[in-house]
């Protein structure tokens, strides 16, 4: 299994936290764990780190018990605790959620069940969001540049980048995929400069063919699916220049909308509040 450093609990300096909050805890990190049904190998550490920080006590291992062995969704009851706890016991569960890079309706789901439990207004839930999100995508791409040569790439930043300037404006959320680019090249200033002054008329070509793995395929589609979105809006210029990645790539193209209603689909539920 994978060694992710990453994962750890540790409750915030300065706060206090009692046994009912440490059940209440508890409670919730397990139900995220297993809120898509299913438990990966990265949520499997999040147990593990739950249980090397709550320790062995006889009624947090009945919650374990029923969360490991009978997957059982655990109630969980309205508790008042510091808006500081709050936000880290939110952000420990956006982490979990999105440890395998997606988050899963059913997850979305558990995501806006726990912010109305917490009482969050729905900028904060919003911003926590996406924050914690962008941060899944980074370790994404930390993971992805151990697969790829230099060329490959130069031609996932091109791509990232002409998607981002394909409607001739960059909105917001999309300023944090530029930090995704710094990540994938060395030297990218003459790459982006190129794309920055004529995005529509850069050609992948320039760079060569590539050929990725199916699964690389895939989980790169949907990522430059979810920069389309970034702004809560789907663009049809943008969505077309995937179409045509996906062509450049030999993807199914019907897989392929297949992939972007179902990306549409867990956006819409994401930011059914905004």
């Amino acid at each position: 299994m994978e060694n992710i450093q990453w994962i750890e609990l540790k409750f915030p300096d300065g706060v206090v936290v009692t046994p009912a909050m440490k059940r209440w805890i508890a409670k919730a990190i397990g139900n995220a764990v297993i809120a898509d049904q299913t438990i990966q190998p990265e949520e499997r550490e999040h147990l593990k780190a739950m249980i090397a920080a709550f320790g062995v006590e006889p009624e947090m291992l009945d919650i374990f018990r029923d969360i490991l062995t009978n997957q059982k969704i655990l109630t969980l009851e309205p508790i008042e605790m510091p808006p500081k706890l709050a936000e880290w016991v939110f952000r420990y569960i956006l982490e979990i959620c999105a440890s395998d890079h997606e988050l899963h309706p059913d997850e979305i789901n558990y995501l806006h069940k726990i912010s109305t439990t917490l009482q969050f207004n729905t900028s904060k839930k919003v911003r926590l969001i996406q924050d914690v999100f962008h941060h899944a995508k980074w370790r994404f791409f930390q993971k992805l540049m151990d697969q790829l040569h230099e060329k490959e790439r130069y031609w996932l930043a091109a791509m990232i980048l002409k998607v981002i300037y394909a409607d001739g404006r960059i909105d917001r959320n999309e300023i944090a995929y530029f930090s995704h680019i710094s990540d994938l090249l060395s030297d990218s200033s003459d790459l982006i400069a190129s794309v920055k002054q004529d995005a529509a008329n850069f050609s992948l070509e320039q760079l060569g063919p590539v050929q990725f793995t199916s699964e690389i395929t895939a989980s790169i589609l949907r990522y430059l699916i979810e920069i389309t979105m970034s702004d809560g809006h789907f663009d049809d210029l943008e969505l077309e220049l995937v179409r045509e990645v996906a062509r450049m790539l030999d993807y199914n193209l019907a897989s392929l909308q297949q992939l972007i209603e179902k990306t549409q689909s867990q956006y819409k539920l994401l930011l059914k509040d905004v």
